[in-house]
């Protein structure tokens, strides 16, 4: 039960940044073209552009949720360093 709290805290996070939501939206709408298409059912142009749309929103939020990760962890690492420094003559 001690390792159910930080699963708890990690998905309330998710959800909080919207990731866990885009995720199942993205699979959702690519799910339901793929379902159209290999039932060999014509996929409607605009629920094509939606996805397209979807998937560009998606790996675009991916890739700045990687960014803004790096960039605390740099800061983290910058601030380790000079606390280690911190009273050392050079």
């Amino acid at each position: 039960m001690a390792e159910a709290r930080p699963i708890l805290s990690r998905l309330l996070d998710l959800f909080e940044r919207s990731v866990i939501v885009q995720s199942l939206l993205t699979v959702g709408v690519i799910g339901v073209e793929l379902y159209l298409y290999v039932q060999g059912k014509e996929v409607p142009a605009d629920l094509a552009q939606v996805g397209w749309a979807l998937v560009g929103f998606w790996i675009g939020s991916k890739v700045e949720h990687e960014v803004q990760h790096r960039v605390r962890q740099g800061d983290a690492e910058r601030v380790q360093r000079e606390s280690e420094n911190y009273g050392t003559s050079d």
